[in-house]
């Protein structure tokens, strides 16, 4: 039906609109209490905001830490090498409380642990001591 709210009856609402109607001529704030009574004795249910990607499942998704580095032309020289090698090397940047801005060199995106420990034991035979995050 037109005018429905899930919340407010029709008479809710028309007290409502007049509410808003004396707010909006100056109306002393008791004058305009005697009529909002009846409307704040039934607020809505309090709406929790969610973001699209939390109300989605969570995937986990995973990747290989090959590095943290202070400084970004190391991190960059990291990831060439590792790139002139085939592996998927990128740079992501981390910034940490009290110790400012960390370049971190991450190798790749998988959906599986499994997955990413394979390509950890390459990245060992690389000579690099990589890790395996949640991305």
């Amino acid at each position: 039906m037109a005018g429905e709210h899930p919340h407010y009856s029709e008479n809710d609402l028309e007290t409502l609109r007049t509410v808003l109607r004396l707010q909006g001529e100056g109306r002393s704030e008791a004058e305009i209490a005697e009529h909002g009574r009846v409307v704040a004795a039934k607020p809505p249910p309090k709406r929790q905001i969610v973001s699209k990607s939390k109300a989605e499942p969570a995937v986990k998704v995973y990747t290989i830490q090959a590095a943290s580095v202070r400084a970004a032309g190391d991190a960059d020289k990291l990831v060439t090498k590792l790139k002139a090698q085939g592996f998927p090397a990128y740079r992501a940047i981390g910034k940490i409380p009290g110790k400012g801005i960390w370049y971190r060199v991450r190798v790749g995106e998988y959906k599986s642990r499994a997955d990413a420990r394979r390509m950890l034991e390459k990245l060992k035979k690389a000579g690099i001591q990589p890790i395996i995050v949640e991305k």
